[in-house]
């Protein structure tokens, strides 16, 4: 789907991804998108991720557009009782909640504004880790909520994957939640940015979403 966005040059007209409930919905890996992909596993590994999510009305739980599948899931038990610190959640727990960080270490932010308003999430471990959110939108003061200090290096986080998970038949212990809404950009570093480098990757997606 495309989306035309109010940015600082003007308007830019961008590609996303729409995800949404059944068959179809979206479960991919890092290497679907390119020859060059990150890590597909965050066990140990530092991570910087920041991300432009546009949430399409409609309330729902576990409404994650990137996770992991983590460690002792109970897919009888709808993908609950996870391993703490194995599975990173990032999107929304309702439909005004922003919930990020880690399983059983997550924060919950009260955000109410508008379903098609651009969201910039941004997650990263290490010293100069942490969640934030950061909002996109036309009359945008793009500040913080709720800042999440780093809670250390996920464990047992299996797969990375976006947009949720596919459909584990046979009783797989893994989450079984997937994502509905739209997302137009989604980058993945394998290592921990420096704070200039951070703002330089802030300031290109605001540059090309929404206003600085």
């Amino acid at each position: 789907m495309t989306r035309t966005f109010a940015t600082p040059d003007g308007p830019r007209q961008h590609v996303g991804l729409r995800c949404a409930a059944g068959t179809g919905r979206c479960a991919y890996t890092p290497r679907d998108f390119g020859p060059r992909p990150p890590p597909l596993n965050l066990t140990g590994v530092p991570y910087s991720i920041l991300a432009v999510v546009v949430r399409r009305p409609g309330p729902r739980f576990d409404n994650y557009f990137l996770m992991t599948s983590g460690t002792g899931c109970q897919f009888a038990f709808g993908g609950t009782g996870c391993t703490a610190n194995t599975v990173l959640h990032l999107g929304w727990l309702w439909d005004s909640f922003i919930r990020h960080s880690h399983y059983d270490f997550d924060v919950d932010s009260f955000v109410l504004r508008p379903a098609e308003e651009p969201t910039l999430i941004v997650a990263q471990s290490g010293p100069r880790g942490g969640m934030d959110v950061a909002s996109l939108g036309a009359a945008s003061t793009h500040s913080a909520f709720n800042g999440r200090p780093d809670p250390g290096p996920l464990s047992g986080s299996n797969l990375l994957l976006i947009g949720g998970t596919p459909f584990f038949e046979g009783g797989i212990d893994a989450p079984d939640w997937f994502f509905s809404g739209d997302f137009f950009a989604l980058l993945i570093y394998n290592r921990e940015l420096t704070l200039a480098e951070r703002q330089q990757a802030a300031d290109y997606l605001r540059n090309n979403y929404g206003p600085r």
